[in-house]
């Protein structure tokens, strides 16, 4: 069956705007990547400070007991975060050089990190992160567990080593399970976001847009519309091909913004 590019790029569009605003994908920093029951406390000196998206970070260089130093990252607000607490300002105006305290939750495998839920600035008390953390969707929970266990293979179904890319791709979202087929990428270090290529233009449905950067030659694979149009068996077939793309892009993304230091922040 034939489609138009204009359908497809028209059932792009409407999918983006359905799933790219549902409140249940708007997670944002990982809370389970801490030990939210230990409080960590840093008092030091600021020496590198990064006030942006997808989260705002500082190094703090601490001083103890035997005099002896230290360099731990402090990961806090971005700047959609600290306007909505009110304290856009005063996250905004911290500088390398600043004498600052932090008190907040140990990574659980990165060294001298911390997510800081209090901080305080001139002496004012600031709530960087509410107690709870930050509420992270079940789909990225899952994501966090999957792709670091073996087991995961054998969630997915196996698809025949004949099929070209693009029959590949129709047949990984025929079995409905982007979440497991990143995972299982992800696990085997060949996982990449999906690029749809129309007519120069390339979108990467369900990526948030400040994470984009991670779409390089290495961590992207890209496809043709026309071409993905023109293997459609039906329109319902290609809707569920937009719809794996939107799910596996989006929880690709997230979990690489929280697994690495990505687009340099």
């Amino acid at each position: 069956m034939k489609h138009s590019s204009q359908k497809f790029r028209n059932a792009l569009f409407f999918l983006f705007c359905v799933f790219a605003h549902s409140p249940l994908l708007q997670a944002h920093h990982s809370s389970n990547l801490y030990q939210l029951n230990q409080l960590k406390s840093l008092r030091g000196v600021i020496t590198d400070a990064y006030f942006g998206r997808p989260h705002s970070r500082y190094q703090i260089e601490i001083t103890n007991r035997d005099n002896s130093t230290e360099v731990w990252t402090v990961i806090v607000q971005d700047p959609e975060d600290a306007e909505r607490f009110g304290y856009y300002d005063q996250v905004a105006s911290i500088a390398e050089g600043d004498e600052m305290t932090f008190i907040g939750w140990p990574h659980s495998r990165n060294q001298r990190e911390i997510l800081a839920h209090i901080g305080y600035i001139d002496g004012s008390q600031i709530e960087l992160v509410p107690p709870g953390g930050y509420v992270r969707h079940a789909m990225y929970l899952a994501m966090d567990s999957r792709a670091r266990d073996a087991r995961v293979l054998d969630r997915v179904s196996p698809v025949d080593d004949n099929l070209n890319r693009i029959e590949r791709l129709y047949q990984w979202a025929r079995q409905n399970d982007p979440i497991d087929r990143a995972a299982a990428q992800e696990y085997l270090g060949q996982a990449r976001l999906i690029g749809v290529d129309e007519a120069g233009e390339v979108s990467y449905l369900g990526a948030p847009a400040y994470l984009l950067c991670q779409a390089d030659s290495d961590h992207a694979e890209i496809f043709q519309a026309e071409q993905l149009v023109a293997a459609a068996q039906s329109q319902a077939d290609m809707n569920n091909l937009i719809q794996f793309i939107q799910v596996h892009n989006r929880v690709l993304s997230k979990y690489w913004e929280l697994e690495w230091n990505s687009c340099g922040a």
